[in-house]
């Protein structure tokens, strides 16, 4: 059950960060830099917060 919590606290703190950079008024990618997180981590949170991962992300996230 910590585990979940640990979760749902990567999650909370994903959310804020991508709501931060949608605000924020600069690219990904220098959002990013700043931020010091990768972009492909970045891409990987908001589509996994949005529900939208894709392909081998899916197939692993399945098994």
């Amino acid at each position: 059950m910590g585990g979940r919590r640990v979760d749902e606290g990567k999650r909370a703190q994903w959310r804020k960060l991508i709501a931060e950079a949608a605000r924020s008024g600069t690219s990904i990618r220098e959002f990013c830099r700043r931020r010091r997180v990768t972009e492909p981590q970045f891409y990987a949170w908001r589509a996994r917060l949005n529900g939208t991962v894709h392909g081998a992300a899916r197939r692993r996230r399945s098994t």
